[in-house]
């Protein structure tokens, strides 16, 4: 048998991940020592990829792979793969960190070779504040044979934007003999979860001053390409993918200049972000010669006139008609409506002429989205005969297309497609039911499918691509893990901790390795979180001097208000406590929902107007504030500080200020208006939306808006199956809430837990 090592090292890294499973760098350090073959051998496998999170490792980790990387160049050339995420967060150290001179000389030789000289006292001065953006910039352009990254990003990297401007820069330079990142063929990249959504920006960044403060701060989360732009010009780099990317601004960043290598390209852009014509086509024509797209559009309804039109995605493709052999794209909007002027549909598909792979919504191909006419051609017509799989994604378009499966029988028959393998449709109630049993015409075209050799599949959702929505699980776990780790910062900050060392994640193994554990690791919650629960209605007086009561579920013992509210006035003639069972209208709202717990502040105003309601609405916000203020002293108090103090009365919760979702209003409240017990009757509510955000996108919208709404699902008119249908109280509720939850749920369940009875 001959020697393994000697094997190709492709077939003989093949073999050793089947004989490891997972990459197990001790037992192979220990096959190294077998012979010289092994040792070059299974060091090029341990070299081979490179994986650093920044919320599971110090900042020492990645300054000893520098340092490492930088003395021995042929360990550089090793490194293939980056894994490499959470590095933006710079932790505050009282003491500068001291180094040995010979690994900051090599530092300094690193940066005048990244072409980079003019920063090197402030890269100095950073390092020796433990800041890992400079390393991790210096790491990139250290390793000469790098081919695939996959990278969290911070939001704001001075020295890795000065390093890609340079390599651009000196494309055309007869000195650049040996660029960085000259092998880069693959790059995935998406933003880190960044520590504190609340911080002032950076100087770094251009202001926006088009979006009000809450779409600033959720597009603090959004993948922006302010330093990252010169990647698209790598002459290397064959595949990009950009995950939850902001593409607002994308034509003014990356301008017009054309010419990139990319051949794959992936966007999933981020739910704030809106999508328009002009950036989405400055994405697609960057690329001289694009193979294959991945496009996933989440809609921004608040914005939905901007949002890119499928007619004008269409157009988009158009300039890649004789390259492209792949498209995946999906759009999501809520409410099926994704422009509220024109919307249209791909042309025909034929002039494609090398597509092979096409995932796509039927109404983007067929017409029908949102009402809009089918278009005047068949599937059969439209589709290219190079085609070998086809996935059609849900459901609307299998709603508004009835004869959607005949049309893919047509297809499946006319012996026009040679090519075709594979038909993929995801399930919805149009296709089958829950035990996957088809509908009669799908079952039809199962049979054609099999009759002519045609694999025919329905997937779940979660299973499929969606444009690229469905990534790999190094981009969900980096991302659980900067959340936890701003989790833990943000609490030592709290207890008012100085010199505390920095937070990092660590495995069950290393926990139970740890003899000293800090005192402060101690569970937060007390005894009292377990116990029966009960729907209660407690009395309170308003703003006004009226009887009011709040509704909620709490522990039997521990009556504790929620800090998530909303308001629900009873205005008939003769609405007051007494004949309102509050209780019950509770169990209405949060019944269907499990970990639901919200708080209904009920006000009785007989008579009162919908103006009436919110003018009463803004004088109790303004006597009571809002539930962050609640939020702020339970964080503030020491651990067994229970409320209310004695001798002390409890405060009334503060209300939510600003109702968070793609919104474009801040305030929102429900009326019950008939005569009739709430138990009869038509039981619907009145939704009431008031208070525009300032942005200049919701000029056109009035000042107040407001439907009829059902109360729950229970209703016996209402069907989920009629897109007509009225929307549902309980619904709009879980939803506003669910978008809050991680911020007030925590602590309102803590302060329950330690026993408190009243804020």
């Amino acid at each position: 048998m001959p020697e393994l090592a000697a094997l190709p090292w492709e077939l003989f890294s093949y073999i050793l991940d089947l004989a490891l499973q997972d990459s197990d760098i001790p037992r192979l350090y220990h096959l190294s020592l077998l012979s010289r073959q092994w040792y070059d051998a299974v060091m090029s496998k341990i070299y081979s990829k490179w994986t650093y999170n920044g919320a599971r490792q110090p900042f020492m980790t990645a300054w000893k792979f520098l340092v490492t990387v930088r003395r021995d160049p042929h360990l550089a050339g090793l490194v293939r793969t980056l894994n490499i995420g959470n590095w933006g967060y710079q932790h505050p150290h009282p003491v500068p960190l001291q180094l040995p001179d010979a690994e900051l000389d090599l530092i300094r030789t690193a940066i005048h070779e990244a072409g980079i000289p003019h920063l090197e006292d402030d890269i100095m001065w950073s390092i020796s504040k433990r800041d890992r953006r400079p390393v991790m910039a210096l790491i990139l352009v250290s390793l000469p044979r790098l081919n695939t990254v996959f990278a969290h990003v911070p939001r704001s990297d001075p020295v890795l934007g000065a390093v890609l401007a340079k390599i651009l820069a000196g494309q055309d330079s007869s000195k650049s003999s040996a660029p960085a990142l000259r092998e880069l063929r693959e790059l995935h990249l998406s933003q880190e979860d960044p520590m504190d959504t609340t911080v002032p920006r950076d100087e770094n960044e251009e202001p926006d001053e088009d979006l009000d403060e809450e779409q600033k701060v959720r597009e603090r989360n959004a993948l922006r390409l302010d330093y990252l732009w010169p990647i698209f010009h790598l002459p290397s780099l064959r595949t990009i993918s950009l995950f939850d990317v902001g593409a607002r601004r994308a034509a003014e960043q990356l301008g017009d200049r054309a010419g990139s290598c990319i051949e794959k390209l992936c966007l999933v852009s981020h739910p704030t972000s809106n999508c328009t014509f002009p950036d989405v086509q400055t994405f697609i024509s960057q690329p001289k010669a694009l193979r294959d797209l991945a496009i996933n559009i989440h809609d921004n309804l608040l914005t939905s006139t901007e949002v890119i039109a499928n007619a004008e995605l269409w157009e988009c493709l158009q300039s890649h008609s004789q390259t492209l052999e792949k498209i995946d794209v999906y759009r999501f909007a809520p409410n099926m409506v994704h422009r509220m002027d024109y919307n249209g549909h791909f042309g025909i598909l034929r002039g494609l002429q090398r597509l092979k792979h096409l995932s796509i919504q039927a109404e983007m191909i067929l017409g029908g989205c949102c009402d809009e006419p089918l278009a005047p051609f068949r599937l059969r017509d439209t589709l290219p005969s190079t085609l070998k799989s086809l996935t059609l994604y849900g459901d609307e378009g299998f709603r508004v297309i009835g004869d959607l499966a005949k049309q893919l029988i047509e297809v499946v028959d006319s012996g026009e497609f040679p090519d075709l393998n594979s038909i993929i449709l995801e399930k919805t109630k149009y296709v089958c039911d829950n035990s996957m049993v088809l509908v009669l015409s799908y079952a039809e075209l199962q049979t054609a499918c099999r009759e002519n050799g045609v694999d025919f599949k329905i997937e779940e959702h979660d299973r499929l691509s969606m444009g690229g929505k469905i990534r790999d699980a190094w981009e969900e776990d980096m991302k659980k893990d900067a959340r936890y780790r701003n989790k833990a910062v943000d609490h030592e900050t709290r207890l008012l901790k100085k010199d505390y060392p920095e937070p990092l994640l660590r495995s069950v193994e290393e926990l139970s390795d740890d003899e000293d554990l800090d005192d402060d690791s101690e569970d937060e919650y007390g005894p009292y979180l377990k116990g029966p629960t009960q729907n209660v209605a407690i009395p309170f007086t308003d703003h006004t001097g009226r009887a009011a009561y709040m509704a909620f579920e709490s522990r039997v013992a521990i009556p504790l208000p929620p800090l998530f509210s909303f308001a629900l006035y009873f205005t008939h003639a003769d609405a007051s406590p007494g004949h309102t069972d509050m209780v019950g209208i509770l169990g209405q709202i949060t019944g269907a929902y499990s970990d639901f717990s919200i708080r209904l502040d009920i006000y009785f105003l007989p008579n009162a107007s919908e103006s009436a309601c919110i003018d009463h609405y803004h004088g109790e916000e303004s006597a009571r504030g809002s539930y962050k203020a609640q939020l702020k002293m339970f964080r503030a108090c020491p651990r067994d500080e229970v409320h209310p103090l004695p001798g002390k009365t409890a405060q009334l919760p503060g209300m939510v200020d600003s109702y968070q979702g793609f919104r474009a209003y801040r305030s929102v409240l429900f009326i019950h208006s008939t005569p009739e017990d709430w138990r009869q009757g038509p039981r619907t509510l009145r939704y009431v939306e008031f208070d525009k955000h300032s942005r200049a996108d919701y000029d056109h919208l009035p000042p107040v808006t407001s439907k009829d709404v059902f109360m729950n699902r229970s209703n016996p008119a209402y069907n989920s199956a009629d897109p007509h249908t009225l929307s549902r109280a309980d619904g709009i509720m879980f939803d506003m809430a669910r978008w809050d939850y991680d911020v007030y749920m925590e602590p309102w369940q803590m302060a329950v837990s330690r026993g408190w009875t009243g804020w």
